[in-house]
């Protein structure tokens, strides 16, 4: 793409490149970690997948295979049981824990009929949820021989996995096996949980000043719980507690709250020339605020599961997703590069999310732990939106100082005097009209240079020049603050306002101006001899207080003067003000 003298149309590739150079090395640096966390693996897992007996709903199932056959739990009501019964045939010198996956439901574990691990029998006594997550019971360890029955209590209806999965591991290493089956999500997931609130205290201090950095905070907040759900999905927040609850309602949380950033930054994107979408998704966001403040008091007060607004939550979504893509497939051809990268992550997020939200209702069951959708796909595709939104904003706002930056170059070839820096003819007569519509006192002051033409035609248009951004200077140095036009080649005009607006105080700037130019003339160093005529005039002096009409009768005593004059016009000057 061709570069435009402001910049305007040209594409920052270096950020293109420094990004992409940046998402490379993290990704290569994502996988040698997972791969070599999993190749380093030096001790024993034991897959207790077999030779169990399991009863359900009154029915006894022997000798199941838990890897060939699937319970009918489709049908699964609160309070209802799978007993899960076997010998223990693990033989480890030292202790050994037991890892088992089960979603909302209470766990009892015994060893030969004596209990050694309970979970979620405080929560449901509380009226609180009972969380999703790993249960990490801790065995003795001679074990071999011994009978172990685990009972899993639904909490909720719906939520009996139908082929749950037990291992035993080495409890030295129960949580480093935890980490290494999901290590390349948990990195993505905090690296996305930390890029949003870098860019939150970036953007939100930021945001105070200029409003222009909303839509980045947006980002920065969609990216912090993206994170989180993230990490919550996965079940990585085990690492840093056990408390399933709390970290089920984190997860139930974060994803509630994604919808609303993503709205702001679909109406940044797509509603600035939609109104339309615009309300739509203004709309959605009020909606889901809404839905997330009901929820929350509701679960508050004990009345209900937070985990109870899910299928409200997914339905907001995937409403949001189909209004979503359809305004990014429409306005594709039409959209400029950061709306075709806003395009391009939701487009990635969208349909990775509505896969995940349709596993989670038509096969949610069939899993007994998460899938490689929450341990990859997902949190890949929240780092892909992430990185094209920020870039996308980023060429936004690119694309925004260009275009001012183009429009104050424009203002400044159509109100500036290239020779002296001062305000030209065309902003000089803008800022009389000005006058008239603010209704208050001003006073103008006239200036026409003497001996230009004789200069120019004696030492050429260089000193002509010379000699005007001269007198120019002088002009700044004397009316600081105040509007100065070059209406001609020799004329000038100062226009006061306000308190300084009285021909006594015009009158006292002159004073300065004239002893500069008194100075400059009896120098010995000076090119050449200046001299100017001078007239004033105030709104007070004429009746309707026009500003043309003022203008005009400066101009007239300006004229008087350079007649009655033609020599030592300074003191001459002096004498009239």
């Amino acid at each position: 793409m061709k570069k435009t003298d402001t910049g305007l149309n040209h594409i920052p590739r270096r950020l293109f490149y420094t990004i992409g150079a940046m998402l490379v090395i993290f990704f290569v640096l994502a996988l040698l970690v997972s791969f070599r966390y999993y190749s380093n693996a030096k001790f024993n897992i034991y897959r207790l997948p077999d030779h169990w007996t399991i009863t359900y709903k009154g029915k006894v199932f022997h000798d199941v295979d838990l890897s060939q056959v699937h319970l009918p739990t489709s049908d699964c009501k609160r309070g209802d049981s799978i007993v899960m019964e076997r010998q223990l045939d693990v033989m480890e010198d030292d202790p050994i824990t037991l890892c088992l996956y089960t979603r909302h439901s209470q766990v009892n574990v015994m060893l030969d009929g004596k209990s050694c691990y309970m979970s979620g029998y405080q929560e449901m006594l509380e009226k609180r949820m009972v969380g999703s997550g790993y249960h990490f019971v801790l065995l003795p360890a001679i074990n071999y021989g011994r009978q172990l029955k685990i009972v899993i209590n639904a909490a909720q209806d719906g939520v009996l996995v139908e082929d749950p999965q037990v291992y035993v591991t080495p409890t030295g290493h129960a949580m480093e096996h935890f980490v290494r089956e999901r290590a390349l999500g948990l990195f993505i997931g905090v690296f996305i949980f930390v890029a949003g609130i870098g860019i939150m205290m970036v953007s939100i201090p930021a945001m105070l000043a200029d409003k222009g950095f909303y839509p980045l905070s947006m980002i920065g907040i969609f990216s912090v719980f993206a994170g989180m759900w993230c990490l919550t999905s996965i079940k990585a927040l085990e690492i840093f507690t056990m408390d399933l609850s709390r970290c089920s309602v984190i997860e139930y949380f974060s994803l509630y709250m994604l919808p609303i950033p993503m709205n702001e930054l679909a109406r940044y994107f797509y509603g600035r020339q939609r109104r339309f979408f615009d309300r739509l998704f203004l709309i959605s966001s009020r909606v889901d605020m809404i839905g997330i403040i009901v929820i929350s008091v509701l679960y508050l007060m004990r009345w209900i599961n937070i985990s109870s607004g899910l299928v409200f939550f997914h339905g907001l979504l995937l409403w949001e997703v189909f209004f979503l893509l359809a305004d990014t497939v429409v306005r594709w051809r039409k959209s400029d590069v950061a709306e075709k990268l806003f395009g391009g992550g939701i487009v990635s997020m969208c349909v990775t999310g509505a896969v995940y939200i349709c596993l989670y209702h038509f096969g949610g069951r069939k899993f007994s732990s998460e899938t490689i959708v929450d341990t990859l796909f997902m949190p890949c595709a929240f780092l892909f939106m992430e990185v094209l939104v920020t870039i996308g904003f980023l060429m936004s706002v690119y694309a925004k100082r260009m275009s001012h930056a183009q429009h104050e170059k424009l203002l400044r070839m159509a109100y500036k005097d290239d020779l002296t820096g001062l305000y030209n003819r065309n902003k000089g007569e803008e800022l009389l009209s000005s006058l008239r519509e603010k209704e208050e006192p001003f006073a103008l002051v006239n200036f026409d240079l003497n001996f230009l033409k004789r200069l120019n035609d004696n030492f050429g248009h260089e000193a002509g020049d010379a000699y005007i951004q001269t007198f120019a200077d002088f002009l700044k140095s004397s009316f600081v603050g105040k509007s100065i036009c070059r209406m001609g080649g020799d004329e000038f005009l100062v226009i006061l306002t306000g308190k300084s607006s009285t021909r006594e105080v015009a009158g006292k700037l002159l004073h300065d101006l004239i002893r500069k130019v008194r100075a400059y003339n009896l120098s010995p160093d000076r090119r050449f001899l200046m001299d100017a005529a001078i007239g004033i005039a105030g709104s007070d002096e004429v009746a309707s207080g026009d500003p043309e009409s003022v203008y005009r009768l400066a101009d007239q005593r300006m004229y008087q003067m350079k007649v009655r004059t033609k020599r030592g016009r300074h003191g001459e000057s002096e004498q009239e003000l």
